[in-house]
């Protein structure tokens, strides 16, 4: 019994410690940096009628402070965005979704971009683009 309850406490311990691992890594004053796995994509030609298309950029805080991401600005109303609302700590990945609807566009090659605004610094750009037939 009394093992027992020295492994319980023992995996309990270890489970706090690595959820508060990330936490640990935060330097006072320190600097968040945003590390994108890719910043463009391209999708393969689709209908109109396709609907909707969306690609999800995968990033990291690899910096030393907390990153948040304050806005997503896309650079048309056919092209929206989707971004983590709370606060990343070193070491946390996140993503960030440009969807694009062409519904009623004009058919053809389009390229879209989305600025993201973080404490990180300058923003990043992110752009989408892709033929879309009729």
């Amino acid at each position: 019994m009394k093992k027992n309850i020295i492994a319980i406490a023992a995996f309990l311990l270890l489970a706090a410690t690595a959820c508060n691992n990330n936490k640990s890594k935060v330097v006072p004053g320190g600097k968040p940096i945003i590390t994108f796995t890719d910043t463009i994509h391209e999708f393969e030609p689709f209908d109109e009628n396709d609907g909707e298309q969306s690609y999800s950029f995968e990033f990291e805080n690899t910096g030393n402070g907390i990153l948040c991401i304050t806005h997503v600005f896309t650079s048309c109303s056919c092209t929206t965005s989707d971004s983590p609302k709370k606060p990343l700590y070193p070491g946390d990945k996140g993503k960030i979704t440009i969807k694009y609807n062409g519904k009623g566009k004009e058919p053809g090659y389009f390229s879209k971009e989305a600025s993201v605004i973080s404490n990180a610094g300058r923003p990043v750009k992110l752009i989408i683009k892709g033929y879309m037939r009729e």
